[in-house]
């Protein structure tokens, strides 16, 4: 089975300015999927800055099964689009996740995708491949959206991952990582970590959708390794952590912090 990830690029109305920041959702999903030994290519296509027409090119010539889109609400039209031009030229499934596609699975839906997943995907998606490959009924995957009978069937939701640590480290090396820059160090290769998924707090104006409300953290000896993997690996001088809140729980911090000291 060949899986192709895209993050799309942003809207044209939407400006980027200041740095590059890499997607997290993408390399978590691709780390699942090798893991899967799944022949797999990955496209951060709004880094890139590649048009429509080039995105689409590389996705013909990989020839997928399934083409997975991380959809957020500035990169949605794009989303659609490349989504329908593909179901025009190739046999592959389409579908979508992320921010947007929790929101509004029904609208994408609409708009062509086969399919859309709710929330974390990292276990939704080897469950999808476990239906693809006849061993599992689409109906029973939690977090899975789809039309059945020209209605909009979704499951129940998919419970949060609560242990982080039991997560492969982010797959980097299927992303252009030289290019990516921080907002607080723009010299050098610096790569984003999460340290803990969800926040406590109850801020009107944020979104939850993808990672709840309630903080689930990874032990600081997961944290560690990850620098470590990611100083080996990819030789990074730098890491940005992106957490909701890396505070909520001050000891676990200050644990952190003595440990990378």
């Amino acid at each position: 089975m060949k899986i192709f990830l895209l993050q799309p690029p942003t809207g044209k109305r939407f400006i980027k300015k200041g740095s590059i920041v890499p997607p997290m959702g993408l390399p978590y999903l691709a780390a699942v999927l090798e893991k899967r030994n799944i022949d797999l290519q990955c496209l951060d296509a709004d880094s890139l800055n590649l048009t429509l027409d080039e995105i689409i090119a590389k996705i013909k010539r990989f020839k997928p099964d399934v083409l997975g889109i991380s959809v957020n609400t500035p990169s949605v039209n794009n989303a659609v689009y490349i989504a329908k031009r593909i179901k025009m030229e190739i046999a592959a499934i389409t579908i979508a996740g992320g921010p947007h596609a929790t929101v509004l699975p029904e609208e994408l839906l609409n708009k062509g995708f086969d399919f859309v997943v709710k929330g974390e995907a990292e276990e939704t998606i080897l469950e999808f491949i476990d239906f693809l490959e006849n061993k599992k009924r689409k109906e029973k995957i939690a977090g899975l959206c789809f039309k059945k009978n020209g209605a909009l069937k979704c499951n129940a939701g998919r419970k949060l991952i609560t242990n982080l640590d039991a997560l492969p480290f982010p797959a980097w090396h299927y992303f252009p990582i030289d290019i990516y820059k921080s907002d607080f160090k723009r010299t050098g290769l610096t790569l984003p970590i999460l340290t803990s998924r969800g926040c406590p707090g109850q801020c009107v104006f944020c979104y939850k959708g993808v990672f709840g409300s309630c903080l689930r953290v990874r032990t600081p000896k997961s944290v560690i390794q990850e620098i470590k993997h990611l100083k080996t690996r990819y030789g990074i001088d730098g890491f940005d952590i992106l957490d909701d809140s890396f505070t909520a729980i001050p000891r676990r911090a200050i644990e952190i912090c003595k440990l990378m000291v």
